[in-house]
């Protein structure tokens, strides 16, 4: 599948509607449960709004340096 093909299909609530599900399938199966973690990275708008409608609140930014040797 081409990138373009993958970024026409960005759009239709798929990535909600999984999230969520997953969120209430962990409610009924462990109630105990408080908070759950997630992570994205800062320029996947996409998936950063599913975590706002869904009512995740950033508390940490993580940082991954990488040097290429030789």
């Amino acid at each position: 599948m081409s990138a373009g093909i993958r970024l026409a299909r960005r759009g239709n609530g798929l990535g909600l509607r999984l999230k969520a599900t997953a969120a209430l399938a962990l409610m009924d199966e462990l109630p105990q449960v408080t908070t759950v973690r997630t992570w994205n990275a800062d320029d996947n708008r996409h998936m950063l709004a599913v975590n706002a409608d869904l009512g995740y609140v950033r508390t940490g930014v993580l940082q991954v340096w990488e040097k290429t040797l030789g």
